[in-house]
């Protein structure tokens, strides 16, 4: 991270120290004029950089006027909306220096031309939004799903130019409309087991939160009824399976031992007598015995599993895209210990675990079906995030 932070505060350093001349040198004339106006904001005498500002100036407007005049020659009707762009690059180009002006370089004012781009400015945008509003209208006579939303697309372009065109509105409207794919969603449950109400629409009306885009509406209906043509594609949730586990305890056992002081005791030689030290005092050793502790650990298990599918339909012909298998699950697990003999020959990360030392209750099946549910949730998200290219 370290490197990064420096890497890139080197890049900005070197990239903030370009020059009006270095951008100038590199034919980004636009940067350079930019540069040169903050400069000159500043002191409006710097004759180097009205130097630079009077070159840069000239050759950028020389260049998009020649992009113009090569687009023109074209001639083809796609170009007006590159030209409008231009146009109003070179008017905004005017409207940097008209606050710095005159400048004056070696006594003499600087000629900085000057055009009135009004003109060509709202021909090229009529040409543009009229090129726009005809493509959109072929689009609209193929009556097409792909060519619904490429007509939508040209449309919202138009009034990128003007609010109002035409009835570029209402046409933009009904595109929206027929671009549309339109997905019926459902969820039934083929178990024995009803969930609340609440968990069962948080299910319904939220699956898709991460599957819905500008082009696919889902219509979320609790009950399955025999839906007409209206709907283009059919997702159907089912719920095939809820299983909850008995009440389950394993144990694990093992004994630790270990060997402590236990006071002291007299040394004998090998006929039995005490031992003497020098001054002629009884001779005592330390005295050990081994100890031990069986520790006992309970583990209390519990799991629900909640099973299903999602089958993904072409509504008007029914067929089967896909089918995708989910599952969901909640665990109940908790671990109580206790022990037998002195608690001494445990290490102590084993006497922590004697901190629980006696059981809990059971959740019972509501809790465990609930809890497996609440994960239901994001596993269907993803499951339509990564099929939601079946609907197009």
């Amino acid at each position: 991270m370290r490197n990064f932070v420096v890497i890139f505060a080197l890049f900005f350093t070197l990239f903030s120290c370009n020059s009006s001349k270095k951008y100038l040198e590199k034919g980004y004339y636009d940067h350079a004029i930019q540069k040169s106006v903050k400069k000159l904001r500043r002191k409006p005498t710097n004759s180097k950089e009205i130097a630079i500002l009077a070159k840069a100036y000239r050759l950028a407007n020389e260049r998009d006027l020649e992009k113009i005049r090569s687009l023109k020659i074209e001639g083809q009707p796609d170009v007006w909306g590159e030209i409008f762009e231009l146009y109003n690059k070179l008017k905004k180009r005017q409207e940097l220096l008209k606050p710095l002006l005159p400048l004056y370089l070696n006594g003499r004012a600087v000629e900085f031309e000057q055009m009135d781009y009004t003109k060509e400015i709202l021909h090229a945008k009529q040409r543009a939004a009229d090129y726009f509003y005809a493509k959109g209208v072929k689009y609209m006579k193929q009556k097409e799903l792909q060519a619904y939303r490429n007509a939508y697309y040209e449309f919202r372009k138009v009034k990128k130019y003007y609010k109002e065109f035409k009835d570029t509105e209402e046409l933009m409207a009904e595109a929206a409309e027929k671009g549309i794919s339109r997905v019926l969603l459902t969820i039934s449950n083929d178990t024995y087991y009803r969930f609340s109400e609440g968990i069962y629409n948080n299910l319904l009306y939220n699956c898709t939160e991460n599957a819905r885009s500008e082009w696919v509406k889902y219509f979320p209906k609790p009950y399955f009824e025999d839906y007409d043509s209206f709907y283009d594609y059919a997702i159907f949730i089912r719920i095939t399976s809820i299983e909850v586990s008995a009440d389950q305890m394993t144990e694990n056992s093992h004994t630790a031992t270990r060997t402590v002081r236990d006071g002291w005791k007299y040394a004998f030689d090998a006929n039995g007598n005490v031992q003497k030290d020098t001054l002629g005092n009884d001779i005592k050793e330390e005295a050990y015995k081994d100890i031990s502790c069986k520790l006992i650990e309970n583990q209390q298990y519990k799991e629900a599993q909640i099973n299903g599918e999602i089958s993904i339909y072409v509504n008007r012909s029914s067929e089967l895209l896909r089918t995708i298998p989910f599952q969901a699950n909640s665990y109940f697990s908790y671990t109580w210990s206790v022990a037998h003999g002195d608690l001494n020959a445990l290490k102590q990360a084993s006497r922590n675990k004697l901190k629980q030392n006696r059981p809990i209750p059971y959740p019972n099946e509501d809790d465990m079906i609930n809890k497996a549910a609440e994960k239901l949730l994001p596993i269907l998200q993803n499951k339509l995030y990564y099929n939601q290219n079946l609907l197009k």
